[in-house]
């Protein structure tokens, strides 16, 4: 038994530098134009949704239904444009 869980260790650490060395030796590509394999896309989709559960406890400052708010949003938009593309860091 000592030596089966031995073997996994092992096999463990083996996986863990060869994980370390595709991901750190820049074999995989984190170009925004390349695709992800099926189980990265699984892996990414799950990560952000508890991520999204666990964090997002906080109800909305506002509703959007209210049409008061949303004629002051176009027109906070139309004074000001976005103004996240118009930062010159943001360009």
């Amino acid at each position: 038994m000592l030596k089966f869980l031995a073997l996994i260790g092992l096999l463990a650490i083996l996986g863990a530098i060869a994980a370390a060395v595709f991901f750190f030796g820049g074999f995989y590509s984190v170009a925004g134009t390349a695709n992800e394999p099926a189980f990265i896309k699984w892996a990414l989709v799950h990560v952000r949704q508890a991520s999204i559960a666990h964090y997002a406890k906080d109800k909305p400052p506002m509703s959007l239904d209210d049409p008061a708010v949303v004629k002051a949003g176009a027109r906070a938009f139309s004074e000001r444009g976005c103004v996240e593309l118009s930062r010159p860091d943001r360009a």
